[in-house]
């Protein structure tokens, strides 16, 4: 045996590869650990992930929905409101066909009051 081989060095080396050896095990533990964590949080995630798609999706059909219900009723306000324009055309129309009538009714009016002027009444006296 060498010299510098005595009960001290092998006591050191023995106490350093004790260490060694029990840090080596500690990081493998703590790496372990830190696996199944990290594992454990994926899972956790995966979860919530899954829960929120749900949730929106319910939610997206949920606004689908209403806007769909929400586009019929303004549908059937416009089919309302046209048919109560139609009306308002056809009134108006008719008013413009009297008033048309009218006008013309007017003018002959208008015409037999000037000739009447000008022409002698029934008894001929100009008047």
């Amino acid at each position: 045996m060498p010299n510098w081989l005595d009960g001290k060095t092998i006591a050191v080396l023995t106490t350093m590869l004790t260490i060694t050896l029990t840090l080596g095990t500690m990081m493998q533990t703590a790496h372990s650990r830190l696996g199944n964590d990290i594992l454990s949080v994926r899972t956790d995630l995966s979860g919530d992930i899954q829960n929120l798609r749900a949730e929106l999706s319910g939610g997206i059909q949920n606004l689908r929905t209403e806007l769909g219900n929400d586009i019929n009723r303004l549908d059937d306000r416009v089919n309302r409101l046209d048919d109560r324009l139609r009306s308002v055309e056809v009134g108006i129309a008719t008013i413009q066909t009297t008033m048309a009538g009218s006008d013309t009714r007017l003018r002959v009016v208008e015409q037999h009051a000037r000739h009447t002027d000008e022409m002698p009444g029934p008894d001929q006296n100009g008047g």
